[in-house]
């Protein structure tokens, strides 16, 4: 058996962060938490459709995991993190549980949009801890120098390393 899920946390107003991002050194002040929660609400019946059509078209099973009381009792365990990394951490401990009742586990970030009918089980070599898909900024992530990081946890960089973490 297959699953495809996804995690959607609506996150409240006053536990947003706000990490902006750095530009030559500079932090460069954004509400990208807000803007990011606001599309995300506004999205939400139309990327949960098209998660299930996915799932459906490639017979496996989908879960859309929301703020529940599994979550809050989840939280509870962090005390000086943000809200998002909370939510990084729960996905990853959902993708645990869900293996021991799943042959093969597929976690979409909530913004991902399907647009093929192929079977990511069959594309992938499903015996590999992970998959992520390569685009320009993993392959800038992947070969930035040292000097381009920062301390933001959105950096491309960032991410692609985390990635195989």
């Amino acid at each position: 058996m297959n699953i495809v899920f996804s995690v959607f946390i609506d996150i409240p107003e006053a536990k947003l962060d706000n990490p902006g991002y750095y530009i030559d050194n500079i932090l460069v002040d954004t509400d990208k938490s807000l803007k990011t929660k606001n599309a995300l609400l506004n999205n939400a019946d139309e990327l949960k459709r098209r998660h299930k059509e996915y799932a459906d078209s490639i017979g496996a099973e989908y879960i859309l995991f929301e703020y529940s009381k599994e979550y809050e009792k989840f939280c509870k365990l962090f005390t000086a993190i943000s809200q998002y990394d909370i939510v990084n951490f729960y996905k990853h401990l959902l993708m645990y549980e869900l293996s021991y009742k799943y042959d093969n586990v597929c976690y979409f970030d909530f913004d991902v949009v399907p647009n093929t009918t192929e079977s990511i089980f069959d594309a992938f070599d499903m015996n590999k801890f992970a998959v992520a898909h390569s685009n320009e900024r993993a392959e800038w992530g992947k070969n930035a120098p040292a000097s381009k990081y920062n301390t933001c946890i959105r950096n491309p960089a960032s991410k692609y390393w985390n990635t195989y973490a």
